[in-house]
């Protein structure tokens, strides 16, 4: 998380992102569990490295507190900016949203 809070100049364009999260580290570094996607501030999914699925961070969390996350459990969050470059189909546009 410091990394992040000392890259703040570079990640003030919002370039896209993905980043790894690891509760257990979080935790050992007197962090907690959320305070990583609260600190992110982009639209985040979690893609889950051990059973390959995509959610949520409010998802993950809940589960997380629910217990029924393993202690080894690690993601990624893609971070994404709210402006998402997305071809207009049919149009020959390419915009931003």
């Amino acid at each position: 998380m410091e990394v992040l809070q000392g890259a703040e100049r570079l990640l003030k364009g919002r370039p896209p992102l993905v980043v790894e999260w690891v509760p257990s580290c979080q935790l050992a570094a007197g962090n907690k569990v959320g305070d990583l996607p609260a600190l992110l501030g982009y639209k985040l999914e979690v893609f889950d490295e051990i059973s390959h699925v995509a959610t949520t961070v409010d998802d993950t969390l809940a589960a997380y507190e629910q217990g029924d996350i393993p202690i080894h459990w690690y993601a990624n969050i893609c971070c994404l900016p709210e402006r998402v470059f997305r071809p207009v189909v049919g149009t020959g546009d390419l915009g931003l949203e």
